[in-house]
């Protein structure tokens, strides 16, 4: 992995875009990270940390990386390019944030570039596809990287003075050892598996156990005989004895056979039992079979005697039969005659109707012909009706059309009238329109010059309401928080600076403390210790200081932003009070200025608005009035045609009348006769005409009303002579059709055998009586059949030959048959079930007795394992578990490599080495760390350490951390290594030899950043990254400063 450039914008205090080449300072090799405190040397390591896994080292939530300089709506970003695992890659990802007037954050977000023949292409888009991409070609995780690459401030000495508890934690962390842990949590499942599934089956053996019990106590109670041996089934308590199931299915192997042959002769006697109740049940059924048909026997004799005594009366009720059959056929004769006769007096009936409904003139008609000699001189006069019709229908079609040419007459005219009056009303609104349209012009004007003082009106109101927040507001709050956050500044100090005096002051008793007889001093180096300091209750500790001290320098940085911040606003007052200055009008008062001036622009804008609609409304217009005008000329000529085509009219109306009459004069002479005076009303008067809606002519509404009349008077009177006519005619057929049917009738009483019709009648039967005759003689008939049917019968013959059967002893041996199979078949059932549940217990015991050879020595192997490789076992003396054990080869190898190291520093006096033992048995051992002192040959804790060897150890056993597990990551290259802090604890030959291990790692190919504040540092490395602080924001530049002589 190499990394090439960086930028961050709004990202920790970098408020502006800040470029880092870490491309040319990587080409120096070292290269030093300085700046103030707080003024962003870490943030950049963040940075990078950031841009690969989207988190920070630490604690610090990713919401709160946004730089508090930046602006608002500034988005932290960072952009980091580098190459991985071979891949050109551009990584640009922005963090969350929370943006004021907004409830909702704004969310994180990444593209992933690729440089592909130079030319870059997006991988992703999205968090986890970038992510998975950036897991394959890093080969570690965040917590690696922070190993490997980001050496973080305070974390150097943390792994060399953990406890082992603690050290495993970060170790598990950093190697993947989930194969070993899989393994150890799969043996104690496997075993807690095996140790309930024996449980289990011990519960299912004493279930067995019990089953068996009661089976043979139950074969015991039974009638049946012993099985097996005595002692088997008259006493159980063998079946508790037993040690297993193994055991106790040996022991019941006997039963098997006994009970097999219990069974077999169980059955046999049920199947004799059965043979014998079948015989019985069949001599049983025989017996009521034959009672049985001699009963019906003797029954049939007894009803045949019955019915020969009524023999007699039943043939005098076949003959009364017979004549009422013969009597019925010549009846359906008489049906035809009753309705001839019915209709003829119909007919005479209805032929006197219409005889009285004829005028008086034709009622002289005596017979058929005069009828039909009338009926043809009225078809006679049809021929002049007709014509009489068609001169009517022309004379009213006529007057109709006259009265339509009138009606459109009057309606041009008053469509005249209206489209004149239109007319006038355009031309007005007209007139409007042209106003409306000068308005508008001087309206344009104005609205030009209110647009034109609008901006400036905006931007004194803007700076007039952005200066009163301020003042009443912004700054005084921001004031408070300046003064409160320099007395929280100023305590911290003052407690850090206690609190360092009184670590000086306890330091001695500290070392005191840690001496031991007969063992050399690590200060002066002497084995006797006469008067060793003692321990002050006020004395702080290690902890205590770097908790102060973090306080301190929080406070301190919380004071420095809180004075950028009303510096800014002091600032941005004082720009604004110059930007008023010459108008005393107040945010309020301008405010109603701007609303004055924006109801002002509206009104003249909705003036000009309503001018466009006008222009429009005008075009439309003139093309209205055109059209109108244009329609008046056409509803005019209109007009003048409507009056010619109604004189036209009334010629020709006159003409049909004349026709009209001609007809009716010829229709005079016809048959029919005159109609009635009240019909023609030929006594109507002048008045009673004329108000009719005709036209204003006497002959039209009178010739058309007599001519109607006409018409009517003779349909009536030919309706009425063809009804005369249909009626004689019908009543001629029905007398003919009568005399034919009593003739009919005669001959058919005659062909039956009766002497006349009225001889049939008298020898019909009632429905009643001829229903009860029926059914008398069917049921004696039937009666006698069945009675015969049955001593025809060769079972009922052969029952009353012989003697008659005995009942009462067959039964008898059918109930003792049948109580000897059910006591035989509830014997073998009993037999048959303890034989199943006995056959069910050795299955069941078999079934025990295998599993039981396969889990014993199962369990027995996975105990043993399952102690051993969690550390519990009596053969794992040290405690050491599976895991452990292999995070103690990497703790190894981690000090192997970084002995490495510190033989180049501290006058190779220290070694690393690792205890496997445990201080009690209650902890575990194996991950202890110790440091070996070549100057005394013994090993003693990490925590006897000074400040300056303490670190000397720690950066040794950080590279060494590195160099492993980029070794376990899979040995990919790593060419950068960022150290945070720790150089001030330091002499001069310490920091020399510390120098030339970094440029041993320089001399590999490494890029290697150092933040520190030693100003020695600045001398000694000339490649340098320089941060600055500003109330802005903090700032980066790359320099190079020559060492001094």
């Amino acid at each position: 992995m190499r990394l090439h450039h960086l930028q961050v914008e709004a990202f920790g205090p970098f408020a502006e875009r800040q470029r880092v080449d870490l491309e040319a300072l990587g080409d120096a090799g070292l290269f030093l990270i300085s700046g103030p405190t707080g003024a962003g040397k870490t943030s950049l390591l963040d940075a990078v940390s950031f841009a690969l896994f989207g988190r920070v080292p630490g604690h610090r939530p990713v919401k709160q990386l946004k730089s508090q300089h930046a602006d608002d709506a500034a988005v932290p970003r960072v952009v980091l390019e580098a190459t991985l695992a071979g891949r050109r890659l551009r990584i640009e990802r922005t963090a969350a944030f929370e943006r004021p007037g907004r409830k909702t954050p704004v969310q994180a977000s990444i593209v992933l570039d690729e440089s592909v023949g130079g030319e870059w292409s997006t991988v992703a888009r999205r968090l986890d596809e970038a992510g998975r991409v950036l897991e394959d070609v890093l080969g570690m995780t965040a917590e690696q990287f922070h190993r490997v690459v980001v050496l973080p401030q305070g974390d150097f000495a943390a792994f060399l003075h953990a406890t082992n508890d603690d050290r495993e934690s970060l170790l598990r962390r950093l190697f993947d050892v989930a194969t070993y842990s899989d393994i150890e949590a799969w043996l104690l499942e496997e075993r807690r598996r095996l140790d309930e599934l024996g449980t289990q089956r011990a519960a299912r053996l004493s279930s067995v156990r019990a089953a068996l019990r009661r089976t043979l106590e139950d074969w015991t109670s039974t009638s049946a005989p012993p099985v097996g041996e005595a002692p088997l089934t008259s006493d159980c308590s063998w079946v508790d004895d037993t040690r297993g199931a193994r055991d106790l299915l040996a022991r019941t192997a006997p039963l098997h056979g006994a009970v097999i042959s219990a069974e077999n002769d169980a059955l046999a006697a049920a199947d004799h039992a059965e043979t014998t109740h079948q015989q019985a049940s069949v001599e049983l059924a025989r017996g009521r079979a034959e009672a049985a048909d001699r009963s019906r026997g003797e029954r049939a004799r007894a009803t045949l005697a019955a019915l020969a005594d009524d023999e007699p009366l039943i043939e005098q009720a076949r003959r009364r039969l017979d004549a009422a059959s013969r009597a019925d056929q010549v009846h359906v004769a008489r049906a035809p005659m009753r309705r001839a006769r019915a209709e003829l007096e119909t007919q005479v009936r209805r032929g006197d109707l219409a005889a009285e409904q004829v005028p008086a003139h034709l009622r002289d008609l005596d017979d058929l012909d005069a009828v039909r000699a009338v009926t043809a001189e009225l078809d006679a006069g049809e021929a002049g009706l007709e014509e009489m019709d068609r001169a009517r229908d022309e004379l009213e079609s006529g007057a109709q059309r006259g009265q339509e040419l009138r009606r459109r007459a009057q309606r041009t005219s008053g469509s005249v009238e209206q489209t004149a009056a239109r007319l006038q009303e355009l031309r007005g609104r007209r007139s409007e329109l042209g106003a409306t349209l000068d308005r508008a012009t001087l309206a344009t004007t104005a609205l030009l010059d209110l647009q034109r003082s609008r901006p400036e009106l905006d931007r004194r109101l803007r700076e007039r309401t952005r200066l009163e927040l301020l003042c009443e507001e912004l700054l005084p709050r921001a004031e408070e928080q300046e003064r409160t956050a320099h007395t929280a500044a100023l305590d911290a100090r003052h407690t850090y600076l206690d609190a360092l005096q009184r670590r000086l002051e306890g330091m001695a008793a500290e070392l005191a403390a840690g001496l031991e007889l007969a063992h050399p001093c690590p200060v002066c180096g002497s084995a006797e210790h006469p008067a060793p300091a003692s321990s002050s209750h006020e004395a702080v500790d290690a902890d205590t200081l770097a908790a102060t001290d973090e306080r301190r320098r929080r406070t301190h940085e919380e004071h420095t932003q809180a004075t950028g911040r009303r510096d800014a606003l002091l600032q941005e007052r004082d720009q604004l009070s110059e930007a008023v200055q010459g108008d005393e009008r107040t945010a309020a008062e301008l405010q109603a200025a701007s609303t004055a001036l924006e109801e002002e622009i509206e009104a003249r804008s909705a003036e000009i608005a309503q001018a466009e609609h006008a222009r429009a409304e005008l075009t439309t217009l003139d093309e209205q009035v055109e059209h109108t005008t244009q329609q008046l000329d056409a509803l005019r000529a209109e007009t003048a045609s409507a009056g010619a085509l109604l004189e036209q009219h009334e010629v020709e109306q006159a003409a049909r009348v004349t026709s009209l009459g001609s007809a009716l004069e010829d229709h005079a002479g016809c048959r029919c006769g005159p109609p009635s005076p009240p019909e023609c009303r030929e006594d109507a008067t002048d008045d009673e005409l004329l108000s009719q809606d005709a036209p204003p002519h006497r002959a039209v509404a009178e010739l058309g009303t007599l001519a109607r009349r006409h018409r009517e008077h003779h349909e009536a009177v030919r309706g009425r002579v063809d009804a005369l006519l249909s009626a004689t005619t019908a009543a001629a057929e029905a007398e003919a059709i009568l005399q034919t049917a009593t003739a009919d009738l005669e001959d058919a009483a005659r062909q039956h055998g009766f002497d006349d019709a009225g001889h049939a009648e008298q020898s019909r039967l009632a429905e009643q009586e001829l229903s009860d005759l029926r059914t008398r003689v069917r049921t004696h008939d039937d009666a006698t059949a069945a009675a015969q049917h049955v001593l025809a019968e060769p079972a009922v013959e052969q029952s009353l030959q012989g003697e008659a059967p005995d009942l009462a002893a067959a039964q008898r041996a059918e109930a003792s048959a049948r109580g000897e199979l059910r006591r035989a078949g509830g014997h073998h059932e009993a037999v048959r079930q303890l034989g199943t549940a006995l056959r069910r217990c050795r299955d069941d015991l078999a079934d025990l007795a295998e599993s039981e050879a396969v889990e014993d020595g199962r369990r027995d192997v996975v105990t043993g394992l399952a102690e051993l490789a969690s550390g519990r076992g009596p053969d794992n003396v040290d405690g050491i578990s599976l895991t452990t054990y292999v995070l103690a080869a990497r703790l190894h190898r981690i000090t192997e490599l970084a002995n490495e190291r510190l033989g180049s520093m501290a006058d190779a006096r220290f070694e690393l080495v690792v205890d496997h033992g445990r201080s009690d048995r209650r902890r575990r051992g194996g991950l202890g760390l110790d440091v070996l002192d070549h100057w005394t040959g013994e090993a003693r804790p990490a925590t006897t350490l000074s400040g300056g060897e303490t670190f000397m150890v720690s950066l040794a056993l950080a590279l060494g951390t590195a160099d492993a597990v980029r070794e376990e990551s899979g040995g990919s290259e790593v060419h950068s290594l960022f150290i945070d802090e720790g150089f001030g604890s330091l002499d001069d030959d310490a920091l020399e030899q510390v120098m030339t291990v970094l440029d041993e790692l320089r001399s590999g190919g490494r890029a290697v950043g150092v933040i520190s504040h030693v100003a020695d540092m600045r001398t000694r490395i000339p490649a340098q990254l320089r941060i600055e602080r500003t109330r802005a924001g903090s700032t980066v530049e790359i320099e190079a400063v020559v060492a001094a002589v």
